[in-house]
């Protein structure tokens, strides 16, 4: 990493109900003071360098961004109750007036 710019690591973009619900936030990673601080730490230079690379190219998500998807599948847990409680109340309706009760 002879480069001391600073690296910036893209989220992933999340699947929601089949399509994608766009870009994830994106963290700033200055990789070149990553490095120099793995380094202090007594990590190697190759060392350092691998585990910066392996950073900057994984798809790391916030805690934002994992409250929120966690926020959507809630709703959609809410939403699946909500019609399975309305089709059963319906059966109940249906066998009740086809067996006369």
């Amino acid at each position: 990493m002879d480069n001391p710019s600073l690296g910036r690591v893209r989220l992933t973009e999340l699947l929601h109900r089949g399509t994608l619900m766009g870009p994830m936030t994106t963290i700033a990673l200055d990789t070149h003071k990553t490095i120099q601080k793995l380094q202090a730490k007594g990590f190697s230079a190759p060392q350092a360098e691998g585990i910066v690379d392996a950073l900057t190219e994984s798809e790391l998500v916030t805690k934002t961004d994992l409250r929120t998807e966690l926020k959507l599948q809630a709703a959609d847990i809410k939403i699946w109750v909500a019609g399975l409680l309305i089709a059963q109340a319906a059966l109940i309706l249906t066998l009740q007036n086809v067996l006369g009760g």
